[in-house]
Order: structure tokens, then sequence, then C-alpha cells
């Protein structure tokens, strides 16, 4: 959707004052809605105070009164059983009529004596009727006390009442009891019902269980308790102060004072509906009022949007005309204002003044284009031609340059091959050399180990043949050995036979020559066992003699071959050396001479390449000039065009 200028400054102004008036609206709705809530819970707070503290007061102040009319003379008088008694109870009753004319708020004034008879009354049927002995204000009555009954129904109107009661004394003896009864009705009257809040609102009030006293609604005195409801339980925990409640599906708002003397609880209660009524009707007048202002700000928009959209209109509708008319360029717009569209109308003719030189120059200068363009044409076909036999020419050297690469990769693929061959040579080559080194190492080696080899055989045999002589030497001394031990059993056998002869003297010498008989024979076998052991080794160390001597004897022809090996490899290690040098030059001239065919191969690519390289800016330079043909052929038209398209201004 395209909005013009009038929109433009329309909508956003007229929003922006709907926006401004609903926050203002919006704001000092909300600012009184709390101030007025506020106030109105002051005065309902306040209400309720007050109220309950005149009710409170005038409830005291019946009661003095009553105290008062208790300490009559009359009245105590009326009470004597007595002729004066029946004279003062025919003047308390004429009195208490009296007082009940001037004060209508009292259902029934009486005296009661001690036993709870009615004696005089301002009601005549009350007398000697009825008798209040078992009334909790006569008990308290009774007890000196002066005191206020909580609010009961009457057994003779049937209405809520509540009686206030002081006693009568005597001497300082309790004997009878002056009680006044107050219809609540009346109260209702006097502090209750005059209570208006707004439309809805009203007080009423409870005693201290909750149980309704006074009330707008009649039928609700007495009829239950508001213990019984959310609302009302809520009101009794709170006692005092305001609380807010529902109440049948309105939200209301209530001022709460209880009595401490009497138990009481005055409520002053509102809808909020009721109580916001003010702030609503301030609302629409708000709303009606922004919803005025709106219009006129429309209004006032919409003339002032008018009388700047006209003027540029006008310049539009000229602007018009020299777009869609015959393309006159000498026509201007009138200057009359010195205003933004006086300023807007004044450079548009210069603009058009610029516009009018720009067109006739270049009318001037287009049949100057259409020449060039020809003679661009000319040259580009001329130049188009000569590319093409320059580009078959090079498509020829191309063609040679790129054999002559194939031919030199071949040969360079060639020569890396042989020479990688004649590296494996070499590497083989010095491979055998390290070999063969080695092998002379180890030859040398071997052959120092078999020197010292033949040396430790030659050792092990000397040392071999000492042990065989120092086996024959132990056997010499095992023989001499043997012939001791043989001498000894000789001599022990001699002792045993002397001791014999010597009968019991010689019993401990032939022990004796027993035990080195014993010892002679043990001697004997471990010679005998010594030689045996000795003939095994002297047997032993003539085989081990034996074959030492053949393993010198291995041991040297070793040494000889290893010696004759040692030689031949060093011979065999010096022609290796050689070998190895010869192929590893070798190695060297195939690297030289590969390296030179790899250098002429890659002259040869760069030759190919440079020569494709040409063929190919020669083909785009021949691509090129025919796009110059055609771009000149192009140009000639767009000269052409040119031209008729300034034929159609007027300059």
């Amino acid at each position: 959707m395209q909005f013009n200028i009038r929109l433009k400054f329309l909508l956003p102004m007229t929003l922006l004052v709907i926006v401004g008036l609903a926050t203002i609206s919006t704001v000092s709705y909300l600012l009184a809605r709390n101030a007025l809530r506020e106030e109105l819970t002051f005065q309902l707070n306040k209400s309720a105070v007050n109220n309950m503290k005149l009710m409170s007061n005038w409830l005291h102040d019946r009661k003095l009164t009553t105290e008062i009319w208790a300490g009559q003379k009359v009245f105590q008088s009326a009470l004597l059983d007595s002729f004066v008694g029946k004279a003062a109870r025919k003047a308390a009753n004429k009195e208490l009529v009296e007082i009940k004319k001037k004060f209508p708020y009292y259902e029934g004034i009486n005296i009661a004596t001690a036993d709870g008879s009615i004696v005089a009354s301002s009601e005549a049927t009350s007398v000697g009727t009825i008798d209040v002995s078992g009334r909790a204000y006569f008990r308290e009555a009774m007890k000196g006390q002066v005191s206020i009954s909580e609010v009961v129904k009457s057994k003779k109107s049937n209405e809520p009442i509540l009686v206030v009661s002081a006693p009568i004394r005597t001497k300082d003896t309790v004997s009878g009891v002056f009680f006044t009864v107050i219809s609540m009705y009346t109260v209702s009257e006097m502090f209750v019902d005059t209570v208006k809040i707004g439309e809805s609102g009203y007080g009423f009030l409870v005693n201290g269980q909750g149980v309704p006293i006074a009330h707008q609604n009649k039928e609700l005195l007495l009829a239950g308790t508001i213990n019984d409801t959310d609302w009302g339980r809520k009101m009794m925990a709170r006692k005092n102060g305001v609380i807010t409640y529902s109440y049948k599906g309105d939200k209301k708002l209530a001022a709460l004072k209880t009595d401490d003397r009497l138990g009481w609880m005055f409520a002053v209660t509102v809808t909020e509906a009721d109580m916001f009524s003010s702030i609503v009707r301030l609302g629409k007048i708000s709303t009606l009022i922004a919803i005025v202002i709106v219009v006129i700000v429309a209004i006032l928009v919409f003339s002032i949007t008018r009388s700047i959209t006209r003027p540029i209109n006008h310049v539009v509708t000229g602007l018009k005309d020299v777009a869609e008319g015959e393309g006159d360029l000498t026509k201007r717009l009138n200057v009359g204002s010195h205003d933004e569209i006086g300023e807007l109308s004044k450079w548009f003719n210069v603009f058009m003044e610029k516009i009018q030189a720009i067109i006739r120059d270049v009318s001037s200068n287009a049949d100057q284009l259409t020449a060039s363009s020809r003679a661009l044409s000319d040259i580009s076909s001329n130049l188009s031609t000569g590319l093409e036999q320059s580009t078959a020419k090079n498509r020829a050297v191309a063609i040679s340059s790129e054999e002559m690469r194939e031919n030199m990769n071949s040969v360079s693929a060639a020569m890396e091959q042989t020479s990688a061959n004649v590296g494996q040579v070499a590497a083989a080559a010095e491979e055998i050399k390290t070999t063969i080194g080695e092998i002379g190492t180890n030859s040398e080696k071997a052959h120092v180990i078999t020197n010292d080899a033949v040396i430790q055989a030659e050792k092990a045999s000397l040392q071999v043949e000492d042990l065989g002589q120092a086996a024959q030497e132990i056997g010499t001394v095992v023989e001499t050995i043997t012939d001791i031990s043989e001498q000894v059993n000789l001599l022990a056998l001699n002792a045993t036979i002397e001791a014999a002869r010597a009968g019991d003297a010689g019993k401990g010498f032939a022990v004796v020559a027993n035990e080195i008989k014993e010892l002679a024979r043990q001697t004997a076998d471990a010679t005998g066992e010594i030689k045996s052991r000795v003939e095994t080794i002297q047997n032993s160390t003539d085989g081990t003699v034996s074959q030492i001597g053949h393993i010198t004897k291995v041991v040297n022809e070793v040494n000889n071959i290893v010696g004759v090996i040692a030689t031949a490899v060093e011979e065999q290690s010096a022609t290796t050396r050689e070998i190895a040098g010869n192929v590893a030059q070798a190695s060297q001239g195939l690297e030289n001479m590969n390296r030179n065919i790899a250098d002429s191969t890659l002259a040869a690519c760069s030759i190919a390449d440079d020569i494709q390289k040409v063929t190919q800016s020669s083909e785009e330079i021949s691509s090129n000039s025919t796009q110059v043909d055609y771009r000149a052929g192009d140009l000639a038209k767009l000269a052409e065009t040119l031209n008729r398209m300034v034929g159609k201004f007027k300059v």
C-alpha cells in the first residue's frame, strides 16, 4: 500500500495524539482511582469509627440515665410493701409513662422487685404479669452492676431489643432492679440506617458472636451469624480496619470498628463498582473528550497537509507534462512563492536548463560517434584477418614443439630408468664391499681366537699331565698308608694275644687293641677307596690328555684355514672397492647426463607452453577483435538510436 504525503502526516500525528491522550487518560484514571480509593477508605473507616463511638457513648449515657433513675426516691419507695409503697408505685407508673413519651426510643421502662416481679412500668399490661427473675440482666443488676444486655427478640413486640438495668438500693442493699427496654430499630435508625455511601453503601452492626443486631434488611436481624460465611469470618477475625471481600459476585470494601465495652462490631460496606462510579463517569467523559480532540487534530493536520501538497501537485503536473508530452525541454515552472515549494520550482528550472544543454551536446556529438564506429569496425576487420593467419602459424609451431616435448620426455624417462639401475648396482657394490670388509674383520678375529684356542689347549694339556702326575703321587702315598694300616693291624692282633695271656690285667689293653684293630681296618678301607678313585682320575687324565692333543691338532688346522680365508678376503675386499668406485663414477656421470636431459625437457616444455600461450593469446585477440567488430556495429546502432532519441526533444 502506497501512502501519499497527506496520509504520512495525518496517520502519525493522529496516532501520536491518540497514544498521548490514552496515556494521559489512563494515568489520570489510575491516579484518580487510587486517590478516590484512599479517600473513600478513609471516609469508610471514619464513618465506622464515629458511628460506633456515637452509639457506644449514647448507650453509655443510657446506662448513666438508668442508674440515675434507679436512685430516685419515688422509684425506691415503689418497692416498699406498704401504703407508702402503693402510693409510690402509682406515682412511679405515671412518671415512667411520662419518661417514655419524652424518650420514644424506649420500648418500656420497668421496676422489678428482688424476686423478679414487675411492680411499676410504662406499660400497664406488664405490671404483675411478667417475671424477669431468670433474665441475665436482672441477675447482673441484683449483683449491684449496671449493665447492658445482649440484643434479644422481644416477647411482646417480636422485635430486637436490648435492656439497660441498674440496681435499686435501699440502705446499701439491692432491693430491686430498674431497667429500660430499648428498641434496636430505634438504635439502627439513629446510628446505622443514616450511613449512606454512594448508591449501595450501608452500615450494619453485629454482636460479639457475629449475629446481626442492626441492618437495613430487617429480615437478617438475629437470624444466623456472619461466621457462617467466608467474608463474615474474615470480618470477625479482623475486628478493626479495612478489608475487601466478595459478596454475591460483587467486590466490596468494608471498614470495621469493634467497641471494647460492648463487644459489638460496626461495619460500613460499599461495592467497588459504586465506589468508583464517579471515576468511571470521569473515564467516559475523558474518552469522549479525547475522541473530540483526535477529530479536531485530524481536521487540522488534514488542512495543513492539503496546503502543503497542493503546490507539490502543481510541480508533479508540470513534470508529467515534460515527461509525457513532446519532450519540450524549453518548458519552465512558475516560481510563485518563497517557501520550500518555490525553491523546488526554482531548482527544477535549473535542472531542466542543465538537461537541455546536455541533450544539445549529445545531439551534436551523435554524428561523430557514428563515423567513429564505422572506422573502428573497418580496423577491427583487418586486425581479425591478420590474427587468423598468425594463429594458424602458431598452431603449426605448437604441434611441432609438442612432439619435441614428448620425445624429450621419453628420453628423459629412459635416462632416469638407466640412472636408477646404475644407482642400484652401485648400492649393491657398496653393500658387497661393506660385507666383505666385515668378513675380513671377522676372519681376522677368528684367526686371533683360534691362536688363543691353540695356546689354551696346550696349557690345558700341560695341566692335565700335571694332574696325572699328582694322581700317581697320591697313589704312592695311598700304598704307603695301606702298608702302615696292615702293620697296625698286625700289632693290634699281637696286642690282643698278649692281653689274653695277661688275663684280667690285660682286659683294658685288649679293648684298646680292638679299637686300634678297628681303626686299622677303617684306614685300610679308606685307603682302598682312595686308591680306586685315584686310579679313576688317572684313567680320565690319560683320556683327557689324548683328547686335548687331538683338539690342539684340530685347532691348529682351523687356525691355518682361517689365515688362508683372511688373506683371500683381503684380496677380494680390495677388488670390490675398486669395482664400487668405478660403478659410483658411472652413476655420477649418468646423473649428470640425466640432469642435462631433464633441463632440456623442461626447456622444451617451456617452449611448448609459451607457444601454446602465444596461440591462445592470438586466439583471444582474434576473438576480441571479433567482439570489437560486433561492438563497433552495436555502437553504430547506438548512435542511430541516440540520434532518434535526441530528435524527440525540443531544444
